[in-house]
């Protein structure tokens, strides 16, 4: 009775985790497709002028067109970022090293002055928040640097 039993739980261990993992790939797919109909999105908007007018942001947040193309092309490579590191093909060290990167170029330095509270605001999970001060991390320490020089 007792080998049955255990056989039993075994079995039911193993589907357990089975249906875990499918779950896990699963969410994993749908951010990559998420991410990339956002990628596409980014690149259609920038390919055309009247649509990039637009979209620009208004009022307070005005900024020029060759501004805001800077904006989205330094987003496209911040969202890639993040989904590379929320599916797991980015580690933490691996990410610091892209988001030093990032940060050594001025393209980079604006966009996270302009859209990090943004993005703070948008985060749903630990990884969102953990990508989020890795980037951070590496921003402050140039914006010093770069207000001394």
């Amino acid at each position: 009775m007792m080998p049955i039993l255990l056989a039993g739980l075994a079995i039911a261990g193993v589907g357990v985790l089975r249906l875990v993992q499918a779950e896990r790939h699963q969410r994993q797919r749908n951010i990559l497709a998420t991410t990339q109909m956002d990628q596409e999105w980014r690149r259609h908007l920038e390919s055309d002028p009247e649509l990039l007018k637009l979209w620009a942001p208004e009022g307070d947040d005005a900024m020029g067109l060759g501004q805001y193309a800077r904006v989205l092309s330094a987003n496209q490579l911040v969202c890639a970022l993040a989904a590379r590191y929320k599916v797991g093909l980015l580690d933490a060290a691996t990410l610091r090293v892209q988001a030093h990167w990032l940060m050594s170029r001025s393209i980079g330095r604006d966009y996270w002055d302009e859209c990090r509270a943004l993005r703070d605001a948008e985060a749903l999970d630990r990884f969102d928040r953990r990508f989020n001060r890795i980037l951070n991390d590496e921003f402050v320490p140039r914006s010093k640097a770069d207000t001394i020089a």
